[in-house]
């Protein structure tokens, strides 16, 4: 069975200048500049620049440096917008692939922790101006579910 490593997938060309050296800097910090210097196959003179923000970490070393640290401290150090990017659910444009999101609407039902996480983000999220203002229209602000009252059910 082939074995597909999580640092293959992302598209390097959507990785920030900043986050490409942000990763560098972690990895210098956890493995010392030796070792790093050592694994990019570089010489002391081109890990000086790199250090110092005279070169590009180009996609190759990007890479190599996603190889040696785990998938966690990636998204740790990098932006969610930017990690969104990088997979490929945030297009170039703002846009999302919406099927993607989708999966992830489908994952969610099986996921409650993530289930709450949305509901609670729709719920806060997309309530309609009169509730945010404190509902002018009745005189009160009516809580998640009080304003469905009036709404005949299944049952009646």
């Amino acid at each position: 069975m082939l074995s597909v490593s999580w640092y293959s997938s992302p598209d390097f060309s959507k990785v920030s200048d900043e986050d490409r050296f942000r990763i560098l800097e972690y990895a210098v910090s956890k493995f010392g500049r030796m070792k790093v210097q050592e694994v990019l196959g570089v010489s002391r003179i081109t890990m000086w620049r790199l250090l110092n923000r005279q070169v590009r970490v180009d996609d190759d070393k990007l890479r190599v440096l996603l190889s040696i640290i785990i998938q966690r401290e990636f998204e740790s150090l990098v932006s969610a917008r930017d990690r969104l990017r990088a997979l490929g659910i945030l297009r170039d444009d703002g846009t999302v692939d919406y099927g993607l999101a989708l999966e992830v609407l489908a994952i969610a039902r099986n996921d409650g922790y993530l289930k709450n996480a949305i509901l609670r983000f729709v719920a806060q999220g997309f309530r309609r101006p009169q509730e945010d203002a404190g509902s002018e229209l009745h005189g009160h602000s009516a809580p998640l579910g009080r304003g469905l009252r009036g709404v005949p059910t299944r049952e009646e």
